[in-house]
């Protein structure tokens, strides 16, 4: 009913001044009839209905223009609001001569962040099958310390046999020794995959900063777009000023002046009428500002989160060039204790003692693939937060996002490490040693 209203009080004026005009000229033509009037009283009977009429179609003009110009901020608002929420495939008719350009900027805009956002989660594929293959890595050197620390066992409970068991022990160590090999080769291409997922995610870094620059340049355009409708407001003051003076003028002219009084009046009340849209406009637009500064602020925190995800990168790097180093310890003395197991019972004892050094190293394996998988977790809840501050954002390719998403949920299928050894395991170690003292 307001909007009703709204439209309906512009015709209603337009009506009552087309009314007056029709009265001027009926009262014209019939003081033509009745009295006989100089030139100059003649003239102004017939030029004020004619600046009436020019009035009119100025007021019509004008109000269509803000009309037009109302539409088009309407229909910016409305894509800006949407953005706000996170919407990026709205996109601004650009069918609006007044605010065509800043339209086409706000539509640019949009894309270059669709495009960004894309960049930004196409990584995030690669880096979720590196986590998996790390997490199975890791669960298979946990599982693989186990059965070195079997072979162990029995390596240990042969030396006490002396020779005729050394060439079993050989064997065990060699298959242990290969195990270790392929192990540290699993863990040499775990290390590759860390350094491919560490440049994925500065390139995520560098993305988001890009996008923090975009909505910066947008923010210094919204601050044009400011000042011009502060430019426009204080343009409508000076023409009211103009306006009132005009008015003064008229009724100090007395008769002569009041043709113009009433164009005087008619333009105070367009003026102030675009007075208040103009602080309507500049109070939007401060809105749009304060919209982009959330805009920028969560970019920020974007970055902050990629920053988090390099530095876990780089504690999961440190991690597995320990487990590296340990697995070619393990392979060495494996090799040594090959080379002892066919030399006679005094070689055996030498054996035993590192076989002791290698239950050690075996131990300080399992703590750092502990350490790795737990490193995986915390590197998988890192990609869950990010991968939930994109969310937020909708493009085109939802599905992609989708098929990401369902891939970060497939790392809860990687489980903690369990305990190393079994109790009877440990009890068979002990055995033994007391076997080689009483040997």
């Amino acid at each position: 009913m307001n909007k009703a209203l709204k439209i309906g009080v512009p015709n209603l004026w337009l009506a009552a001044m087309g009314l007056g005009v029709l009265g001027c000229l009926a009262g014209a033509a019939y003081a033509l009839s009745k009295t006989q009037l100089d030139a100059g009283t003649l003239a102004a009977l017939i030029g004020a209905p004619g600046v009436l009429a020019v009035a009119l179609l100025a007021y019509r003009g004008q109000r269509r223009r803000v009309e037009y110009t109302e539409r088009g901020v309407a229909e910016i608002n409305s894509a800006l609001v949407k953005i706000a929420e996170g919407d990026l495939t709205v996109r601004v008719p650009e069918d609006n001569s007044v605010t065509r350009d800043i339209a086409r900027e706000i539509n640019a805009s949009t894309q270059r962040q669709r495009e960004l956002i894309r960049n930004i989660k196409t990584p995030f594929k690669v880096s979720t099958e590196g986590i998996n293959k790390i997490g199975g890595i890791a669960e298979g050197q946990v599982e693989k310390g186990r059965e070195l620390t079997r072979s162990v066992v029995e390596s240990t409970t042969a030396a006490t046999e002396m020779v005729r068991t050394a060439e079993e022990i050989k064997q065990s160590t060699a298959e242990a020794a290969r195990t270790s090999e392929r192990n540290r080769q699993r863990v040499a291409q775990g290390y590759e995959l860390t350094k491919d997922m560490s440049k994925a995610s500065a390139d995520v870094r560098e993305s988001v900063q890009e996008t923090s620059k975009s909505a910066k340049r947008q923010g210094e355009l919204i601050q044009s777009v400011t000042a011009a409708a502060e430019y426009i407001q204080a343009l409508n003051t000076k023409i009211s000023v103009v306006a009132i003076n005009t008015r003064i003028e008229a009724e100090k002219a007395g008769e002569h002046g009041r043709p113009f009084l009433g164009i005087a009046e008619a333009i105070g009340d367009l003026m102030r009428e675009a007075e208040e849209e103009g602080r309507k406009i500049i109070s939007q637009v401060r809105m749009l500002q304060n919209l982009s500064a959330d805009n920028l602020s969560s970019m920020e925190n974007t970055v902050g989160t990629v920053v988090t995800i390099l530095e876990y990168i780089d504690r999961l790097d440190s991690s597995l060039e320990e487990i590296n180093a340990g697995s070619s310890a393990i392979t060495k003395i494996i090799t040594s204790v090959d080379d002892a197991a066919g030399q006679s019972a005094t070689t055996a004892r030498h054996m035993n003692s590192s076989m002791d050094a290698i239950r050690e190293r075996n131990l300080d394996i399992s703590e750092y693939s502990e350490s790795t998988l737990v490193g995986v977790s915390s590197l998988k809840a890192s990609m869950r937060e990010v991968e939930e501050s994109l969310s937020q954002f909708r493009i085109e390719e939802v599905t992609e996002a989708e098929r990401t998403l369902a891939a970060i949920e497939d790392l809860k299928k990687v489980q903690g490490a369990k305990k190393v050894y079994r109790e009877e395991e440990m009890t068979a170690l002990e055995q033994a040693k007391v076997a080689q003292v009483s040997v």
